[in-house]
């Protein structure tokens, strides 16, 4: 934004030597200084840039009282009236060739005939006046408007105008690249003082706006823009320079214009409206599909109405089952919370029941099969999950509350061989090739830390003490032993055989 520096030639950091300070002093004197600044684009891809930036228009007014074109309009305070512009103006989409010219500091597009309102100026946020809310956040426009600046303004003779003072229509230029200029001239504010002088210009060419302020008075209250709408506005769009901001500097500029239209993708949409330029099945009205993209750039994603939605029931109980029937549901391309994707629950109040769910001993049908009997011997071991001493797994036969072997454990409790009165958990373990002990090994040797000591050989089957294991290095040797015996042996009985009788 424009920023406005003061203050004195001893104070200004920029005045650090006699030289320097005389000329901070002139700089001074001669007024504020302003920052170039721009904005937008908007949702139709128009930007507005002042004459301090690169790029910006020049500060060139068009009008004086005596300019050969200059056409005085019959406005009274808080009027409107009908203009031609001389040439058909494209603004926000639409052609018009007429425009009404309104008191306040602004033209408005289209048939309502109401002035801008005198109501809106602006001294805080928010500020309410006389019940009229005055703050920028809220501000609505009456029609398709451009706000040169819009302020209660008095162009009434009444209003005290100096000479020529006015608002005028003027039409410059020939064919294919004229410009219509409505300025006010010497205005000032209602019942206030201080006279103000800017220009709003129309261009032929390529319908692009220019505000040239050669006056903006009225100090504290007024000054620079602070108590008005500076843009252009309308019911689905706005862009605005200023609203309620000391920000205008006289003897400046202002344009206001669409951007060219770069439609990389080819869908008929420009940069500045689409949200992806390089997908051309991405742009505003595009049709919303159920994909995790904003398909039609208005910011949401698989929004209500998307195609490809899908039906959801109303999941009370949070099983992940809707109620069966009549349900209350919703379309949506994403699972809502608290709907399920399907409507069969039997009982959408209590969340141990649905389709699929174990039967309980409580009476009720859990699983929402009326066939299913909850106390049903199913693996044919003569105990159910509801008897007094339950089945603690009604799938597996061998797994039972009987104690079958009458060893004071069942297979539920853990006996791992119900048959057999020795083999149960806590039994002596014995060489006999047999889990007795139920631990999931076989003749282990508890002295030895059910293994064999590090460095020895068991030579034969299981052994129960870890001194009858021989350490391998005398087994070797043993064997080695054995070993050498035989080949002795064998080598004195061959030299036998040789040797013969004489």
């Amino acid at each position: 934004m424009t920023t406005v520096r003061s203050g004195n030639a001893s104070s200004d950091p920029r005045c650090v030597s006699a030289l320097t300070g005389l000329l901070c002093l002139v700089g001074l004197l001669t007024g504020p200084t302003a920052q170039a600044d721009e904005g937008g684009p908007d949702e139709y891809g128009y930007i507005w840039i002042d004459s301090n930036n690169v790029g910006g228009p020049t500060y060139a007014p068009d009008f004086t009282p005596q300019s050969s074109p200059a056409n005085p309009l019959e406005l009274g305070d808080d009027t409107a009236v009908t203009v031609s512009i001389g040439f058909p103006f494209q603004f926000y989409g639409e052609t018009y060739t007429e425009m009404l010219v309104h008191s306040n500091g602004g033209i408005t597009f289209g048939n309502d005939p109401s002035p801008l309102a005198a109501s809106f100026w602006f001294r805080g946020s928010p500020n309410v006046s006389q019940g009229v809310s005055r703050n920028c956040n809220e501000l609505t426009w009456p029609a398709p408007t451009i706000a040169g600046y819009w302020s209660d303004l008095n162009p009434a003779p009444s209003s005290g105008l100096d000479g020529d003072g006015g608002v005028y229509s003027s039409l410059f230029g020939v064919s294919g690249s004229r410009r219509h200029v409505v300025a006010w001239y010497q205005i000032p504010h209602f019942n206030s003082q201080g006279k103000n002088q800017f220009e709003i210009k129309l261009f032929e060419e390529d319908s692009h706006i220019e505000f040239h302020y050669v006056t903006l008075a009225g100090g504290t209250s007024f000054g620079g823009g602070r108590s008005s709408a500076i843009g252009t506005g309308g019911s689905d769009h706005e862009l605005l320079r200023s609203c309620g901001d000391d920000t205008i500097i006289n003897h400046t500029a202002l344009s206001i214009s669409q951007l060219p239209c770069d439609d990389l993708d080819l869908d008929g949409a420009c940069a500045w409206e689409d949200c992806d330029n390089e997908d051309a099945a991405v742009y505003p009205s595009a049709d919303e599909i159920c994909n995790d993209v904003d398909d039609n750039c208005d910011g949401q994603i698989d929004e209500s109405g998307a195609i490809g939605e899908r039906t959801w029931y109303r999941d009370l109980d949070g099983d992940g089952h809707g109620a069966a029937g009549p349900s209350v549901t919703v379309q949506a391309c994403h699972q809502p919370d608290g709907y399920a994707e399907n409507n069969d629950d039997c009982d959408d109040g209590d969340n141990d029941t649905f389709p699929g769910a174990p039967e309980q001993c409580d009476g009720q049908d859990n699983d929402c099969d009326p066939s299913t009997i909850e106390d049903a011997d199913s693996d044919g071991d003569d105990s159910t999950p509801c008897d007094p001493v339950p089945d603690c797994d009604d799938s597996d036969a061998t797994l039972n509350p009987h104690d079958r072997d009458e060893d004071g454990i069942s297979s539920c409790a853990g006996d791992c061989n119900d048959s057999v009165a020795a083999i149960r958990p806590g039994a002596a373990e014995i060489c006999d090739g047999y889990d007795n002990d139920c631990d999931n090994r076989v003749d282990e040797n508890p002295n030895c830390q059910d293994a064999t000591p590090p460095g020895y050989d068991i030579p034969y089957g299981c052994i129960l003490a870890c001194d009858l294991a021989e350490p391998k290095s005398a087994a070797s040797d043993r064997a080695a032993l054995v070993l050498v015996i035989g080949l002795l042996v064998t080598f004195g009985s061959t030299r036998r055989r040789r040797r013969g009788p004489r």
